[in-house]
């Protein structure tokens, strides 16, 4: 296993920006920046063992400062949409900035995806693996309470890629991490991901108004195009879409997974 570091660029105010690089004895590897905890490459293997790209990114720092629609980052400190961007959390009523009209999104202006991380690394003979650590502030884009964040990336010897995220606040606050890439396992970029299959483990999904605002509501898979219970093409889900009277142009939806005990299972393939 091997950890590289390199400099990435700066930011606008001159802060350096670190791209950690971990790989694996395979060639498997994944890089890392310390600014948003993005992955700006994610190279993996095909079926002839030939090593290519499978996440969309940038080359220089300047696009994602400027430009960039979430490709890789940690998102938080709520992932998705907050209506009027504003929530109510027992007596209190909270106003968050406004970063999608009028709504708040992915965490406001600057969410965690636009913050530089502390980083530490470790390695061992079967892994490597980084640790991002943040701490928001009480108020920070309208949220109260610390919040004391970290998420770890792992890689190990076995091709696999782990994320585990970690969360304590000194105060009640809602708290929704992800990350967000963009996958083509087809490690070329100019072929659309049509033709990829997808299987989900959930029966129940929410549907998203005018605004791509969630509806608050749950509604059953069963006979939609959001029916991915079974192993079905991008392509011919979007088609079934198209000819139906749904207002959904994509899939671009939180979907509500089969409940479980808390063991670790496959949700997604």
């Amino acid at each position: 296993m091997k950890i590289e570091t390199s400099e990435f660029g700066q930011t606008k105010f001159g802060r350096p920006i670190i791209e950690y690089g971990l790989t694996n004895t395979q060639g498997f590897s994944i890089s890392v920046l310390n600014y948003g905890g993005i992955v700006t490459r994610l190279m993996a293997p095909d079926r002839n063992g030939m090593l290519s790209n499978i996440v969309l990114g940038y080359n220089e720092f300047n696009d994602y400062e400027n430009n960039n629609p979430y490709f890789g980052a940690i998102i938080g400190r709520y992932a998705n949409r907050i209506r009027n961007a504003e929530f109510t959390l027992g007596s209190h009523h909270f106003t968050l900035s406004k970063n999608d009209g009028p709504h708040h999104l992915h965490g406001g202006v600057q969410g965690l995806d636009k913050v530089i991380w502390r980083v530490d690394t470790h390695k061992t003979q079967d892994q490597a693996s980084l640790t991002l650590r943040y701490v928001s502030k009480d108020s920070e884009e309208g949220y109260p309470g610390n919040l004391n964040v970290g998420v770890t990336y792992t890689l190990d010897q076995n091709n696999q890629w782990t994320i585990d995220y970690f969360a304590q606040t000194d105060k009640e606050t809602p708290v929704n991490l992800t990350q967000h890439s963009y996958f083509n396992f087809s490690g070329n970029f100019d072929q659309e991901i049509l033709d990829h299959h997808l299987k989900l483990e959930a029966d129940y999904y929410v549907p998203m108004d005018d605004d791509n605002l969630p509806t608050g509501k749950l509604s059953a898979v069963k006979g939609t195009p959001f029916d991915f219970r079974t192993a079905k093409t991008i392509a011919t889900q979007l088609s079934t879409l198209a000819e139906g009277s749904n207002k959904e142009a994509g899939f671009d939806h939180c979907f509500a997974l089969r409940t479980h005990d808390n063991t670790l299972r496959k949700i997604a393939e």
